[in-house]
């Protein structure tokens, strides 16, 4: 009966240990895909947040699509932005005077003092410390078109007629 105990169990062990290749099953087939987060809001009522496209509970517009990528505020990307150390030259008594090169303060005529900053990778020459980092997504952009309003001279000219004499 051991003998027959033992055979069985070995079987047993041997027939779950093997290895076999499931067909149409290929993990080197598989992508890595960035998931996007889709949810609908109102542009006059941020906070209302839909799953589905609709209408504002609040005004009745109609709501927006706004889409965010999963990874978008991943603190690991934040660490991978260089920082970089820039000299530029600040106002003593106006530290929002700020230049690139030495010279005199155009606000008060004094001397500019020299300040070191830390600049991210790829930011703009912003040389005052972010206050508040403000990013617009594409559901946002697409209501500001530069085609609609272009820039233009114009002379402006009032006519005034008053009644009296001096």
């Amino acid at each position: 009966m051991k003998y027959l105990l033992s055979i069985f169990l070995l079987l047993l062990f041997v027939s779950c240990d093997s290895k076999k290749e499931v067909r149409g099953h290929d993990h080197s087939q598989m992508k890595t895909e960035k998931k996007n987060k889709v949810y609908y809001t109102c542009s006059m009522h941020p906070h209302v947040k839909e799953y589905e496209a609709g209408k504002c509970p609040i005004c009745h517009m109609n709501l927006t699509k706004v889409e965010i990528e999963v990874g978008e505020d991943d603190p690991a990307a934040k660490e991978n932005k260089k920082v970089l150390e820039k000299i530029v030259w600040v106002c003593q008594k106006y530290p929002d005077v700020v230049s690139e090169e030495k010279g005199l303060c155009p606000i008060d005529g004094s001397p500019m003092i020299e300040k070191k900053i830390n600049i991210s990778k790829g930011a703009m020459n912003m040389v005052s410390d972010v206050v508040a980092k403000v990013r617009l997504r594409k559901a946002q952009l697409s209501h500001f078109k530069p085609d609609y309003f272009p820039v233009t001279t114009m002379k402006m000219t009032k006519k005034i007629r008053l009644l009296g004499t001096v």
